[in-house]
């Protein structure tokens, strides 16, 4: 019914499609861009000096528990057993090195080349598409609800149908 028609509010519509700001979420999509790819390349470098440093440990834990000089020469004598506290240590590096991070970097870089190629025009283009669209369908609505403001109310609804020409 007209009644019924004369109660759509378009004000919200209007403002919704005239204002619209792709610009700044677009803008900050693409420098997310970067802070990502930097994030990921800091991650990637310790994941390799992590790795580096696995491939490394097991030596340099033996080593710790070298005797000093002259008395490597009968290390082999009076320690004919690796210390406990050696053994349990290379034991916590051989589980730490069975931990893959490849599937994690793949991800990561996946992620990486994923937004090094946005390209935001494909976002911006249909959207502002659909807006110029839109401001003419929402014109028309807001042509039928003044029509029918005009039509339920009479002079009051005249009266308020104009003042939604203008505001």
């Amino acid at each position: 019914s007209p009644d019924d028609i004369a109660k759509i509010n378009t004000a919200p519509m209007k403002k919704a499609i005239g204002k619209a700001d792709l610009d700044g979420p677009l803008g900050i999509l693409k420098g997310m861009k970067d802070l990502v790819g930097t994030a990921i390349d800091a991650l990637k470098d310790g994941a390799e000096a992590l790795e580096a440093f696995l491939k490394s440990a097991p030596d340099l834990v033996r080593h710790a528990f070298d005797l000093p000089g002259p008395l490597a020469l009968v290390q082999s004598l009076c320690l004919s057993k690796a210390p406990e506290l050696m053994n349990e240590l290379l034991e916590m590096i051989e589980k730490v090195k069975g931990m893959s991070l490849k599937p994690v970097m793949d991800r990561m870089n996946g992620t990486k080349a994923g937004l090094g190629e946005l390209d935001v025009s494909t976002i911006k283009t249909p959207v502002e598409k659909f807006l110029e669209s839109a401001e003419g369908l929402v014109g028309k609505l807001d042509a039928v609800v003044n029509g029918a403001k005009v039509s339920s109310g009479g002079v009051t609804g005249m009266m308020a149908a104009v003042g939604n020409m203008f505001g």
